[in-house]
């Protein structure tokens, strides 16, 4: 008779405690690879200072990465009031395909939220990680940095060649 009451009590306790449980919330990942429809604009940005065969608003192609000679980075101030998400990867991570990986940055912004959440991306290569998971952070990696607004000229600043820092750097915009 005793064990029936206490496996009533633990089936009653287990009964109770699945009818009150609440839904949890969708916390792991990053944002979701999205194709960007031909019916968007992909608008690439460097800074205004930056040597350019035109101006510093080109038509941005995942290829134009492989050929960017470009090394900036966006200003400390846009970067910490404008950054919605952010990845730092080890170079090898998509097999040394730089135009993969800026694909696949400006796929992810595209997907993020309800469609205005991220409007602009910045991609390097050897770029400083920024510590995470309790690392230091500072090795060199592909990093892809998402924006809630587009990015322009004014965003951005050079930084010297020597440092071989934000090689292959490209800003571009996301307008659907």
């Amino acid at each position: 008779m005793v064990n029936f009451n206490i496996l009533a009590v633990t089936l009653l306790a287990t009964g109770a405690s699945l009818v009150s449980a609440q839904p949890v919330d969708k916390r792991a990942g990053g944002p979701a690879v999205v194709p960007i429809p031909d019916t968007c604009s992909l608008v690439s940005v460097s800074p205004a200072n930056n040597a350019q065969p035109s101006s510093p608003y080109v038509r941005a192609r995942s290829d134009d990465v492989a050929t960017a000679a470009t090394t900036f980075i966006p200003k400390a101030a846009f970067l910490s009031s404008n950054r919605v998400y952010a990845w730092f990867a080890d170079p090898g991570t998509f097999s040394h395909n730089a135009s993969l990986a800026y694909q696949i940055c400006l796929e992810q912004c595209h997907g993020l939220g309800s469609g205005s959440d991220c409007q602009s991306v910045y991609f390097a290569q050897t770029y400083p990680a920024e510590p995470q998971f309790g690392g230091p952070g500072g090795w060199p990696s592909d990093a892809c940095i998402m924006f809630k607004t587009p990015l322009t000229a004014e965003d951005l600043e050079n930084v010297p060649t020597k440092n071989s820092t934000a090689t292959g750097a490209i800003g571009t915009n996301i307008f659907c």
